[in-house]
């Protein structure tokens, strides 16, 4: 009899732990639709810049910090960028992982950070090293306003999965055209989520959406690179057609792409486009 009740007891445990996990993938399910289909690019990019502020935590500790280069950045260092010494502009630093690292090998770093939190761990990070520079710039406003009173850079790391935190595929040429002027011959190392082969919606769920985009003020067409992501909000993701078009609009090239352990390209200039600069 009692054997019978702990089996009995188990069997509901595990019904209600599967309906809880059913609610809770419909829930985000119907978030991502919301998002996806009803913020403008700009509300998108709000909620996008809200996430990182408040859920990227791991750039105000020292720890984190000083962890050095994952290893498939170094492996992008190492076999594409010029050796040190050497100007790295850095973009979207937090709290200055890469800026630290990429001194203490040698380069001189200029890294770029917009939320007032994370620079202040960079500037920190920054104090006392004459090889590291801190600026309060974000890549919106990098592309607004390229600075004009830098030298050119030999190499661009653009910071860890930034390059996604860009819904709008026209600020994805911009920057790239940006940071191109910046650097006009040396590599460009970039890191992003990876577009996945989009998968077929339950008939529940194309229904959903259409009902949603009946109502929804935002017309505007989707690309399907764009997918929200509860930890991130709405975020870009890239394969290697996508990056492949992107470097050809800035006489480009892409020298890796790798999907794995995390979405990362490096795209190094043509060579008529470095005889010419």
């Amino acid at each position: 009899m009692a054997n019978a009740l702990k089996l009995f007891a188990l069997r509901q445990a595990a019904r209600l732990i599967y309906c809880v996990r059913k609610i809770h993938d419909l829930f985000w399910k119907s978030v991502a639709d919301l998002v996806e289909l009803t913020l403008s690019e700009e509300q998108a990019a709000a909620w996008t810049r809200f996430h990182y502020s408040s859920r990227s935590g791991q750039y105000v500790h020292n720890g984190y910090n000083n962890s050095g280069l994952y290893d498939w950045e170094r492996r992008a260092i190492d076999d594409y960028f010029p050796k040190s010494p050497a100007r790295i502009l850095l973009t979207a630093a937090g709290g200055g992982r890469e800026a630290i690292a990429l001194a203490q090998l040698g380069y001189e770093v200029v890294a770029l950070e917009p939320e007032e939190q994370f620079y202040f761990e960079l500037t920190k990070a920054c104090a006392g090293d004459e090889s590291l520079t801190a600026m309060q710039t974000s890549h919106e406003q990098l592309i607004a306003t390229p600075p004009t009173d830098l030298p050119c850079f030999d190499g661009v790391v653009i910071g860890w999965g930034s390059f996604s935190h860009l819904p709008k595929r026209d600020e994805v040429y911009a920057l790239m055209e940006t940071l191109q002027g910046l650097c006009p011959k040396g590599p460009i190392l970039t890191s992003f989520f990876v577009r996945q082969p989009p998968h077929q919606l339950s008939r529940s769920r194309q229904r959903l959406r259409q009902f949603i985009k009946s109502w929804s003020p935002i017309k505007r067409t989707l690309d399907g690179y764009l997918r929200f992501d509860y930890r991130l909000g709405l975020v870009r993701t890239y394969d290697q057609q996508w990056l492949d078009e992107l470097a050809a609009h800035v006489d480009c090239h892409v020298t890796t792409f790798e999907p794995y352990p995390y979405g990362h390209a490096v795209l190094v200039p043509n060579k008529n486009t470095v005889d010419d600069a």
